[in-house]
């Protein structure tokens, strides 16, 4: 005798981007952003797969102490270890204001002048040209 087949189940972001299709517009319609506000600015909150956590916010002290125990790694004042989870938040969050004061940012330059890695080097640059693109066409 044969198993009766379980209905399958459909996600909710399906559900939502078909009814959109349905309606005539897109799924990128739906995240881009309005013409009035500058194309730097943060979507919306998005839920993340670790059960709708938020990104964590580093403390700013945590990062100057990091980048300028890099800047003196050589005068002995201290020891800098490297570390790939601090490095990829800066890069992601770099161009906000809230996250990353100016006094950081100038830091941060430095750091990214020393940056080894091809990939994080042109993933960089990219990120770097298509905002400048973006604010291009806004203006």
């Amino acid at each position: 005798m044969a198993k009766p087949h379980k209905k399958k189940r459909v996600s909710k972001h399906i559900l939502e981007s078909q009814a959109r299709r349905a309606k005539g517009g897109t799924a990128a319609d739906a995240a881009a952003p309005s013409a009035d506000s500058p194309p730097d600015a943060a979507p919306a909150a998005k839920k993340t797969k670790g059960g709708g956590r938020s990104q964590k916010q580093k403390d700013p002290a945590e990062i100057l102490a990091y980048l300028s125990a890099w800047k003196y790694r050589d005068e002995g004042a201290g020891t800098w270890k490297f570390n790939k989870n601090t490095q990829s938040w800066l890069l992601r969050h770099m161009y906000e204001p809230s996250a990353v004061s100016k006094s950081i940012f100038d830091l941060l330059a430095e750091y990214m002048g020393g940056m080894k890695g091809d990939i994080i080097i042109r993933r960089t640059l990219a990120d770097a040209n298509s905002r400048a693109v973006r604010y291009r066409e806004w203006e």
